[in-house]
Order: C-alpha cells, then sequence, then structure tokens
C-alpha cells in the first residue's frame, strides 16, 4: 500500500462493472483547490481556522494564511471579472496589479510541485548532496 501526502483525487471517467473503476486520475495538491475551488468559507470550528471548499472539504490553516488565501482570491476574482470587460492579451513584461496576481499564485502553486518533487528525490536518495 502507497500513502500519499495529499487524498485529494481528480479523474475523468467513472466506470462502475463488478467494481468501480476510474480512468485518467490525477493527485491534485490542495492550494489550487483552495485557490480555485468553488463556495469558499472560512470557518472557526473546534477553535481551529478551516478553509472550506464545496460542502465536502476542509483545511486547516493559521488565521494568518487564511487572510492571505482571502485576498488572494478576492484579487484573483477581481482579475477575471476585469478581463471580461477588457478582453485582450496580458502583457507579462508589465509591473501592475495584474501581473502580480497571477505571477503570486503562479509562484505559489509551482513551489508547492517543487518542494513535493525534491521531497520525493529525498526520500528516493536520487538527490546530489
Amino acid at each position: 500500500v502507497k500513502y500519499y501526502d495529499y487524498p485529494l483525487l481528480v479523474y475523468w471517467e467513472k466506470i462502475k462493472t463488478t467494481s468501480d473503476f476510474i480512468h485518467d486520475a490525477s493527485l491534485v495538491h490542495p492550494l489550487p483547490v483552495i485557490l480555485f475551488g468553488d463556495r469558499f468559507r472560512h470557518i472557526i470550528k473546534n477553535g481551529e481556522n478551516v478553509i472550506t471548499i464545496g460542502d465536502d472539504l476542509l483545511f486547516k490553516a493559521q488565521e494568518s494564511t487564511v487572510n492571505v488565501i482571502e485576498e488572494l482570491r478576492r484579487k484573483l476574482n477581481w482579475f477575471l471579472g476585469y478581463k471580461i470587460s477588457h478582453p485582450g492579451v496580458v502583457n507579462w513584461n508589465g509591473d501592475n496589479d495584474e501581473i502580480r496576481i497571477l505571477r503570486a499564485i503562479m509562484e505559489l502553486i509551482t513551489i508547492e510541485e517543487i518542494e513535493d518533487i525534491c521531497e520525493n528525490d529525498d526520500e528516493d536518495g536520487d538527490s546530489s548532496d
């Protein structure tokens, strides 16, 4: 049995025959789900800060982390609304609000993936020290 760091899985197709089979499945890190998931809420549960996505996903976080995520989501929603009303190509060479928001989100997601790759390399003994 192999255990994974993140128990989140997305799949393309589920087929029910003698058992349930899923096809084209991928593990998902929590941060993209938290940043892009529907029905985001911040609640206090048993004295702890909890982020809920939809009705089924709960993530514990420090209050400062929740505040940063709420602000990023608010700015991302602003950006999406802005791009709907002002369609066009994003100028990645600029240093305006839209670029800072997109870069912050991309960096957070990329860093999380890179850290996981490095951790897996360390566990496999493949890292070069």
